[in-house]
């Protein structure tokens, strides 16, 4: 192992166990190529050295490939796979927030073949005292991260180790499937009876918002359902009155989407964005006001 100096770059070269070839690195200073040496050399010792992942091919070195491969590395191929096929844009927006916020800064970059059942209950209960980090837009009172949310957490990365174990990157069993989670405490949700229901529609004044609360009501409709309601979707005449069948048909909802997200499920053909809002913002918004076909349903 030597250090040359390449014009304003360090360079240095190396060779891993099992790997055929000289592996070589780049540093901008003196003192990040001997740090990088020194890192080397202890690793060698420990037998524990192996090559960057971006030099190895999951085929041509599968059992280098097996070891080195990171929580990082196998999340980025998830999304990019399994994600972009199956998610729709809201869900790949929170997916993405729990991978990027509560996934990758703790284990990501841990070794998959390292991943044990006790490792990831050590995990997750630690995670149960972690700040949370917000989503842009959303208004979350909660201080710390939520059962809930570690639930969430742990159904990406137990489909991700399925994955990489159809792939042949994890040898053995997923360690993700053994794991015992923190139980989620059920709170009963507070809901209106018949008699608020109907005082509320008394005391309304407002004639487009009784009207929101009688399809909200009456239909079991959410907001965005109500304000993505258009004529097309309403089913109202003289012989369905006379029968009582009038119904309205919900076709899109009213959301607003993460701009990344919604390209990305573009350029692979796929999403159910029916119309974008223009922007009423001068400056660069990182999401959109959008019409889109409710619960990842195509729009008719």
């Amino acid at each position: 192992m030597s250090i040359k100096k390449h014009g304003k770059r360090y360079q240095i070269n190396y060779r891993c166990p099992g790997y055929p070839k000289i592996i070589f690195e780049s540093f901008d200073s003196l003192e990040e190529a001997e740090l990088r040496l020194a890192e080397i050399s202890l690793l060698k010792k420990q037998g524990k050295l192996l090559p960057p992942l971006n030099l190895l091919d999951p085929d041509k070195n599968r059992q280098l490939f097996q070891r080195t491969v990171d929580v990082k590395t196998l999340l980025e191929e998830y999304v990019k796979l399994h994600g972009l096929s199956h998610w729709s844009d809201s869900t790949m927006s929170c997916n993405l927030h729990r991978i990027n916020d509560y996934i990758l800064p703790y284990i990501g970059e841990c070794p998959i073949a390292g991943l044990t059942t006790r490792k990831l209950e050590h995990y997750y209960q630690s995670l149960l005292s972690e700040p949370v980090k917000h989503m842009p837009g959303k208004d979350d009172s909660a201080k710390t991260i939520s059962i809930d949310v570690v639930h969430k957490i742990h159904a990406i990365l137990r489909s991700a180790l399925n994955q990489a174990l159809r792939w042949g990157y994890l040898e053995g069993t997923n360690p993700a499937m053994a794991v015992e989670l923190p139980r989620i405490k059920k709170h009963p949700r507070a809901v209106w009876s018949s008699e608020h229901a109907s005082l509320a529609i008394t005391l309304c004044t407002d004639p487009v918002l009784k009207l929101c609360l009688l399809l909200a009501l009456g239909c079991s409709m959410r907001i965005g359902e109500i304000l993505g309601l258009t004529w097309d979707c309403v089913f109202i005449d003289d012989n369905l009155m006379l029968h009582q069948e009038c119904y309205v048909q919900v076709t899109k909802e009213l959301h607003r989407s993460d701009k990344k997200c919604v390209n990305a499920l573009q350029s692979k053909g796929r999403g159910d964005i029916i119309f974008v809002f223009p922007s009423m913002k001068s400056t660069e918004a990182s999401t959109i006001l959008v019409l889109k076909a409710p619960n990842g349903k195509q729009y008719p």
